[in-house]
């Protein structure tokens, strides 16, 4: 006798979960009647996205397929999530990028420049061993009978005094950027964060990095909006600043992005 569809039936499988890492998902197959002229047959037993797992907590619906098979019937087949709206993934962004010599903290002028000296000067002067920018060095009495240049020219009569120590104009440094993604079924509510793009704003998750009293130390480098899974999806790259931006402050460690220039965010 044949099986009768006329309600969904669940497969014997729809009990059981995949678990990769940390995070779960979950299928449930119900064999449904099906009309393709009527999507009333079947769209009745789509659950709304975010409604939790029947059988396991912490599962939420996020997505639907309908396969027909024979006999006027289909597999109506639900997908559950550790994801729902409002949930925010996050990850840490390691990787070297190349920056001048002239940024490094412990920078000094004989790291890339030649030190010259003028017709008939011969003598390294004192400041030369621990300078580290031309403003410092300006007053010294003898400014004026030395030349320095980044690169090894010498016009009549003048001498190398001593060399360049650092082979390159630059060095490589750790750039650190969170990454987020916010999921949300209402599209309001993700619209503010994707205008968050220039400005300062910290990330949810900053895995230790910089102080949350400090608002100046991250950027958002972008915040592109894309449709994922039912789900709006804002993608927030949140970039630490290691720079020293003003060289004036009284503080020699204040690091950050210029607050006279980028915006504070608020959301």
């Amino acid at each position: 006798m044949p099986v009768d569809y006329s309600t969904a039936v669940e497969s014997p499988g729809s009990k059981a979960i995949k678990v990769s890492g940390d995070r779960q998902t979950g299928v449930i197959v119900k064999r449904v009647n099906y009309n393709p002229e009527n999507p009333n047959t079947w769209e009745s037993q789509i659950p709304d996205l975010g409604d939790e797992h029947p059988y396991r907590d912490g599962l939420y619906f996020f997505d639907a397929d309908i396969k027909p098979v024979s006999g006027g019937f289909a597999d109506l087949i639900l997908n559950y999530s550790w994801r729902r709206s409002g949930s925010v993934e996050s990850q840490l962004r390691n990787e070297t990028i190349d920056v001048p010599l002239n940024t490094h903290t412990e920078y000094l002028l004989r790291w890339d420049h030649y030190l010259i000296g003028k017709a008939g000067v011969t003598d390294i002067p004192t400041w030369w061993r621990e300078a580290s920018s031309i403003q410092e060095v300006l007053t010294e009495p003898d400014f004026n009978n030395y030349k320095l240049s980044t690169t090894l020219s010498l016009a009549n009569g003048e001498v190398l005094l001593d060399s360049r120590v650092k082979p390159k104009n630059t060095y490589s440094r750790v750039k650190k950027s969170v990454i987020e993604k916010y999921y949300h079924s209402d599209l309001s509510k993700v619209q503010k964060p994707t205008e968050l793009a220039g400005q300062r704003f910290f990330p949810q998750q900053t895995f230790g990095i910089g102080n949350r009293q400090r608002t100046d130390q991250w950027l958002v480098r972008s915040a592109p909006l894309t449709r994922d899974m039912g789900f709006w999806v804002v993608t927030m790259i949140f970039e630490y600043s290691h720079d020293k931006y003003n060289l004036d402050v009284s503080d020699e460690n204040y690091f950050g992005w210029d607050a006279d220039i980028y915006e504070l965010g608020t959301v």
